[in-house]
């Protein structure tokens, strides 16, 4: 078990390494020589990166970045999870020495020579934030408003945070128009980004293993032929549970069953042909463990109880055509 935490703590080690990685190389190539503001703490960031070089003085967004979320993490050290705030401190950092780094080498930036590049930076760059969503994966966060966020909904879990923090970063890149003195376009190149962060963290969260979920109530009398049906020719298992209408009381049973997309249509196809079928289906976000069933061993009573389910299957439509 020992061995086990560690290999987990290691995963995470350097999840949290390339996620610092990938945020800082958005912040240096795309977000600075696009001068527009990103989501959250990350635009605050920016934007006073900008104010100081007006000023003339060369102070990065990394130590923007990083002053303004210690205090966040000081109060969530006492609200949430100690392991998280960890986590996004050890983001924080890195995050911190990586622009640092490429300060000293002189990374050299995407460059902006136009509208059309300046909004390929956008996109570029709200990609790069969003990518940072490795840290909802890991337990931690990339800091900034997901730290408020979090401890909003400790307190509050009725509310509706995302919609929070939207709101949050959509207010904070509308400053980017003073900023960047009435520029309308560091606006909508920030709104751009925003979004496009916000798309790709869940595309990133989404898992891979998309699924549609049906929920098919039938009678008993049909139930065998059905379970036959998603074993034997969709290759899939199923829980059935039993269930019983409300109107008239008949006994009825439930049967949950996934499918891949691929084979949506086909389901479709092949449930249609049972009368009195009741069906919903929506999609399933992801999946853990297996919903692949592997038919290992078939015994010859197997094959002709399915055979008289099916002959009873047909005798069943036949009556429901006749009435």
């Amino acid at each position: 078990m020992q061995a086990v935490r560690w290999k987990l703590e290691i995963k995470n080690a350097v999840l949290i390494a390339v996620a610092s990685l990938i945020a800082a190389i958005g912040l240096w190539v795309f977000v600075t020589p696009g001068q527009f503001a990103p989501s959250g703490v990350d635009g605050i960031a920016a934007m006073l990166q900008e104010l100081m070089r007006g000023a003339g003085m060369d102070i990065r967004a990394g130590y923007f970045s990083t002053l303004l979320n210690i205090p966040l993490l000081v109060a969530a050290w006492f609200v949430l999870k100690k392991r998280y705030v960890l986590y996004t401190l050890a983001y924080m950092l890195l995050l911190f020495a990586y622009t640092t780094v490429f300060g000293w080498i002189d990374l050299p930036v995407y460059p902006v020579t136009s509208e059309t590049t300046r909004l390929l930076a956008a996109v570029m760059g709200g990609i790069a934030q969003g990518l940072t969503g490795l840290m909802l994966r890991v337990g931690g966060s990339a800091g900034g408003v997901d730290v408020i966020a979090c401890m909003i909904q400790k307190k509050r879990q009725s509310d509706n945070v995302e919609r929070i923090i939207a709101i949050l970063s959509y207010i904070i890149s509308a400053f980017s128009f003073f900023v960047w003195k009435g520029d309308v376009n560091a606006v909508i190149y920030s709104f751009i980004a925003i979004y496009i962060c916000e798309r790709t963290t869940a595309a990133l969260l989404r898992d891979s293993r998309k699924a549609v979920k049906f929920e098919i109530i039938v009678c008993k009398e049909q139930a065998d032929c059905i379970k036959d049906m998603i074993v034997y020719e969709m290759k899939r298992s199923a829980t059935v549970i039993n269930a019983k209408g409300i109107f008239l009381g008949e006994e009825k049973e439930l049967i949950l069953c996934l499918v891949h997309y691929r084979q949506f249509s086909e389901f479709l196809m092949k449930i249609s042909e049972y009368p009195c079928v009741f069906l919903t289906y929506s999609e399933v976000l992801g999946i853990r463990g297996n919903f692949d069933w592997v038919l290992e061993y078939e015994r010859p009573e197997d094959v002709t109880m399915r055979e008289q389910r099916l002959q009873k299957r047909d005798m069943l439509f036949e009556e429901q055509q006749k009435e």
